[in-house]
Formats: C-alpha cells, structure tokens, sequence
C-alpha cells in the first residue's frame, strides 16, 4: 500500500486575498491603528447565523493596557508594577525606539 499526500498549488498571501471567496466573506478588513496607520488584518474565521463576530477595530498602542493586565491577570498592585517598569520587565510607549513607536 502506498502512502499519498493530498497537494495543491500554493499561493502567496497576496494572491490568497484576492479570491472571490476572501472578498465575499470579509476575511480580510482595513483597520486603523492608534498611531493612524492603515492595516489589513485577518478577520473572524467563523460566520454565525445569529451572533456577529469579526473585528471591532484596530489593535491598541504597544503598551497601552500593560498596567491593566500586570493588575488584572497578575494580581499586581501599583507599586508591583511600577518595579516591573522600573526593573525592565515591562515598558510602555515612551521607553520604546521612535522606529517603533512612529512607525
């Protein structure tokens, strides 16, 4: 018996967005990010009958919910996070190169 392999032709990503289906299903929305730039993202894989599901907007600023995550996942209090800051172990916006942060 002889094992088989099911292939097909492989698209770059750019070729993949452009199919009909792509298009017609809103795989791929524009969003906008907190510093203005345009950005195409991935939206929900899975279309509901009842419910909508898909993207709400752009992703936040690096950095942005860093103190409310350190708090919230972590249980941290503002003195823990301020030493997680000041130790390194986590920045915000500002402490970032201008590469990234005017990007």
């Amino acid at each position: 018996m002889r094992a088989s392999t099911a292939t097909g032709t492989w698209n770059t990503i750019p070729e993949a967005a452009e199919y009909r289906q792509v298009k017609h299903r809103g795989m791929l929305q524009e969003v906008e990010s907190a510093r203005g730039n345009k950005l195409t993202i991935s939206n929900h894989p899975v279309k509901f009958s009842r419910s909508e599901a898909g993207i709400r907007g752009g992703p936040p600023a690096i950095g942005a919910d860093t103190r409310d995550v350190l708090a919230g996942l972590l249980g941290l209090d503002d003195a823990a996070i301020d030493a997680e800051f000041a130790r390194g172990a986590a920045v915000v916006p500002q402490d970032l190169p201008d590469e990234l942060v005017n990007a």
